[in-house]
Order: structure tokens, then sequence, then C-alpha cells
């Protein structure tokens, strides 16, 4: 198991990548935070993996909320004396943020969106790495997209968001590089996640089309980006730090 005695937070657990990511972790020997604000999503995954003999506890937490934040770190070094991984899955995604033009937007919706998707990575990171600093060790691993690396006409408050997620996670990991702390992110392409199910029933978007579209002929499972997130919270990827994998079946290359 490559996560023996490791303690990982994971935001956005309750469903899809993340509750993948909070099961591998476990699975790999880590004890794991379950973070959501769906409160019941959160207690049933963490339930499920103490069951299956892991070691889970579930946190709600807004990540737009600096306070619910800081609580929840509080509460994992409580419980488990360190945090030493940090999964930022949490966003604000699914049918109600695509394919809405700029000209279609509102203000109130970007300041929504910034809120969880860009200033909600920034807070969790900065629960925590003041605790990876004294310890000497850690990882940060957030999504992010290749909205953000191309510009999605209908996605542009996401892909602007996205883009800031991965220039962000380059500067911190400069940041730390020395102190034994590694950032990198994880930019999944299209992936059979709830919300993602949603929006394509939304759009009209079958299986011809991802095979149209995917060189691999078919959209990703949420095990696929979760695996990709253990190896680079492993001591395999001890030595990889300030980059933006892209897993989407060749959609983008």
């Amino acid at each position: 198991m490559e996560l023996v005695g490791k303690v990982g937070i994971v935001t956005g657990a309750a469903q899809g990548m993340g509750r993948a990511t909070a099961e591998a972790m476990a699975r790999e020997g880590a004890s794991v935070v379950v973070s959501d604000i769906n409160e019941e999503g959160a207690k049933k995954v963490a339930s499920a993996i103490n069951k299956s003999g892991g070691k889970a506890i579930s946190v709600k937490v807004d990540i737009s909320k600096e306070d619910e934040v800081n609580r929840m770190v509080e509460k994992t070094i409580a419980e488990f004396g360190r945090v030493d991984i940090l999964v930022n899955v949490a966003a604000l995604a699914g049918p109600n943020v695509y394919y809405k033009s700029f000209v279609d937007s509102q203000p109130r919706e970007w300041r929504h969106e910034l809120d969880i998707t860009f200033v909600g990575t920034l807070l969790c990171c900065k629960a925590v790495i003041g605790h990876m600093l004294k310890q000497e060790y850690g990882r940060i691993i957030s999504i992010s997209s290749d909205a953000g690396k191309t510009g999605f006409a209908h996605l542009p408050i996401y892909s602007a968001l996205k883009a800031g997620v991965s220039g962000f996670s380059r500067a911190l990991a400069l940041d730390v590089a020395t102190k034994g702390i590694t950032v990198n992110c994880v930019s999944p392409g299209t992936i059979k996640t709830p919300g993602q199910i949603e929006a394509m029933a939304k759009l009209s978007f079958g299986d011809d089309v991802l095979k149209s579209n995917i060189p691999m002929g078919r959209a990703g499972e949420p095990e696929d980006i979760a695996n990709m997130i253990v190896f680079l919270a492993s001591d395999k990827g001890r030595f990889i730090t300030g980059q933006d994998y892209s897993v989407n079946g060749g959609f983008r290359m």
C-alpha cells in the first residue's frame, strides 16, 4: 500500500471524483477526512470506508468560508495528529455552469463561481500549509481542467478560474519546493460523475458524441482520476511538482 500512515483531506468527496479519491486513498492505507457541503453524502462515504476496513471521518464544510475550512483542518489534526495530503476536488460545476456564454452570464454568478472554484482552493491550501511546513512534508493536488489550458467558449468563467488554479499551484510549488512539499494539478476530461452525466443529458450528449471526440472512444471513470491523484500523493511522485496532468483519453494533447 502506497499511503500507509498518511492523513489526507479530500474536498468534494461525497460523490464522483472526490469519493473515488477518498476511497482509493483509504485502500492505500491513508486515514481520510471526507469533506463536503453535502453532510449526509460525506457521512455515507466515510461510513463505507470504515466498514471496508479503512479509517475515515466526515466533515461538513463550505470551502468558500474561511472559518469552516479552518475548522475542517483543526478537526483533522485533533483526530489524526497531522495532515499530509490535501486534494482539492470541490468546485462549482455541473449543468448550471455549462454552456452559458459570457454575454448571458451575470456578475453575481461570477462571484459565486470565484468563491467556490478558486478562492475555496486557496483557503484550503492556506489552512494546511503551515502544518505541512512544520513537518517538512506534504502533498497538495488540485483538480484543474483542460478548459483552463485552452479555454472553452461555453465555460468562460470556469475556464478562467481553472487557469487560475493551475497558475496558483505552479507558484505555490516554487514557494515550497525545498520544504518537502509538492504541489500539482490533475485536469480531468469527460468523466462519468453524477454532475457530468446530468450535464450531458441536458445537452443531449450521447455515447456517439464521446466516441467521435475522444480518441479512446469513451468517457473516463472517477477511478481514472483517483489513480493519478494517489500516484502524485505517494512517494513514487516525490520528484514531481508544479505540474498539471491531463487525464482525458486523448481528447486534448
